[in-house]
């Protein structure tokens, strides 16, 4: 049902211990304000038809915010470990998807610079 038209570069649908199902929320770093004001404008308080889920998407923001910091918070967590691909966040550099360790290592450069 989301047609992916917000400009983002880190998205994060945390999986359940065994990765079977979500845990009902996502983390997703929108590139400016912009994409913010329209993706918030767009979705919040909207139902998707698919989903089992009995309330609408509720947007707010985290506390954690860029995704150097969203990475670095999933390494503390040991999330990076996980040998579930499904489980892995989407890494987009300049729109195309990197791999998680290419991510890492961009978050980190990129501290450094």
């Amino acid at each position: 049902e989301w047609h992916q038209t917000a400009n983002f570069d880190f998205l994060y649908l945390p999986k359940s211990a065994a990765g079977q199902t979500n845990m009902g929320y996502a983390f997703i770093n929108l590139v400016s304000e912009e994409e913010v004001v329209s993706f918030t404008a767009t979705w919040h308080k909207q139902w998707f038809a698919s989903c089992t889920a009995h309330k609408p998407l509720n947007i707010s923001f985290a506390v954690v915010q860029g995704i150097r910091a969203n990475i670095n918070r999933l390494k503390k967590k040991r999330l990076l470990g996980l040998e579930i691909r499904q489980c892995e966040p989407i890494i987009l550099k300049n729109g195309k998807l990197v791999p998680l360790a290419e991510g890492i290592e961009l978050s980190q450069v990129s501290r450094r610079a």
